[in-house]
């Protein structure tokens, strides 16, 4: 009989091996699916995250502007009745007492002579006033538009903007232009109070891109314009879309932009990509974990598969095999006390009562053999004793017939 060749995996080990890998291929797809599933949440929070932040510090600096407008406003409104203003100047300080970011207000002319300018942190008693048609808040306020500068520190240090308003006559004519400086510090607080992570930061550019706004005022007072960073673009072009760039800060970020609708500035969003790399981390630790224990649990059980199932199987093979050629004294080896080691000790049981059965009948064989061989010898000898009696009938019988013919021939003389 022609010996099969021997395989590293036969038929069963395949029958074993495929489902247990497409297992192990399902289980790694569910985890890759829950891990990217997971960091798509991930992802899409912390960009939620940004765009809440954005919202409410657009917010809470477009309240804070509007507060202040509001103030001027109701001033604007108390002075369109040129005549009906007892005390002009009590109706501007009352600015100060309905907002404390105010240090500055005054009461422009239509020629852009000064009429009143009062200052919040010093006597107004030496004040002296000029002409200030050639500014550009009074150009503007002049012509009937509100105006709001660009920031700018005064001389006490503090960041501002000055905000000028036409006040309009009752007829429909600007009289006087309302001017008044603003310090934006209590701004600064409303965008630096929002949390945005750990390193997360915000700040504010006016409509050239001049940084008007951060969390640290030494990087204002520098008057730094932004043009050139990605996320003031989209605030510049009105596109609001979270994207990754090179901020100013030296900083790889993911940022957003929006307006704020009362001054038109803009206001970014920035968060480094360390922190969303650092919040993300997790998810990914989880995943390539994942993959190398399954990967790691995958060898091991191929190992254990091959080692107490596949080799045994192998040896049994071979043993069978080894039998099947005719060697029946061959002892297959059992190394488990499993069904195979059950199996491997059936196989040697009927090896050995084979091999009983085959020397039994080798004996009786060999003794039928003898048995037949004196039979034959006895027969042959019969047979040559029956040769000599036939010989010796032939015999007879020719002398019987040679003596008819003599005495025939006797016969025929005497007759003669």
């Amino acid at each position: 009989m022609k010996k099969k060749k021997n395989k590293v995996l036969g038929g069963i080990g395949r029958a074993l091996l495929v489902p247990y890998l497409l297992s192990a291929f399902l289980i790694l797809n569910i985890i890759g699916a829950i891990g990217y599933y997971s960091f798509t949440v991930e992802s899409s929070y912390i960009e939620q995250l940004q765009l809440e932040v954005m919202d409410r510090a657009s917010d809470s600096v477009d309240s804070y502007i509007q507060i202040i407008l509001e103030s001027l406003e109701l001033t604007q409104k108390n002075l369109q009745c040129r005549y009906c203003v007892a005390d002009v100047e009590g109706s501007l300080k009352n600015v100060f007492d309905n907002n404390a970011s105010v240090y500055n207000i005054g009461l422009i002319d239509t020629n852009g002579d000064e009429l009143y300018r009062l200052n919040r942190y010093s006597s107004n008693d030496n004040v002296v006033l000029r002409n200030v048609s050639e500014e550009e808040y009074f150009k503007e306020a002049v012509l009937g538009h509100r105006y709001i500068s660009r920031s700018f520190y005064s001389e006490y240090e503090l960041p501002s903007v000055s905000i000028s308003l036409p006040v309009v006559s009752i007829d429909g004519y600007v009289m006087w232009v309302l001017v008044a400086d603003i310090d934006l510090s209590a701004m600064w607080g409303a965008v630096t109070r929002v949390n945005l992570g750990d390193t997360g930061y915000i700040y504010v550019v006016d409509q050239s891109g001049r940084l008007i706004s951060y969390k640290d005022i030494s990087v204002v007072k520098q008057g730094l314009v932004l043009t050139d960073v990605q996320g003031v673009q989209n605030y510049l072009s009105n596109r609001k879309k979270i994207e990754a760039y090179s901020s100013f800060t030296g900083q790889e970020v993911r940022g957003i932009s929006t307006t704020i609708p009362a001054t038109g500035w803009g206001l970014i969003v920035e968060l480094p990509k360390d922190e969303i790399e650092k919040k993300l981390l997790p998810f990914v630790v989880i995943a390539v974990t994942s993959f190398i224990v399954l990967m790691v649990l995958a060898i091991v059980l191929i190992r254990l598969t091959y080692r107490r199932l596949l080799v045994p199987i192998k040896k049994l093979q071979n043993g069978v095999a080894e039998i099947e050629s005719g060697n029946l004294k061959h002892a297959i080896e059992v190394s488990e006390d499993d069904e195979l080691g059950e199996l491997a000790l059936a196989f040697n049981e009927m090896s050995g009562r084979l091999d009983n059965a085959y020397t039994h009948l080798e004996q009786e064989v060999q003794e039928r053999t003898s048995e037949l061989l004196n039979t034959q010898k006895n027969l042959e000898e019969k047979l040559n004793e029956v040769g000599r009696l036939n010989d010796l009938m032939v015999n007879r019988e020719l002398r019987m017939i040679e003596l008819k013919s003599e005495i025939k021939k006797c016969k025929q003389e005497d007759e003669k």
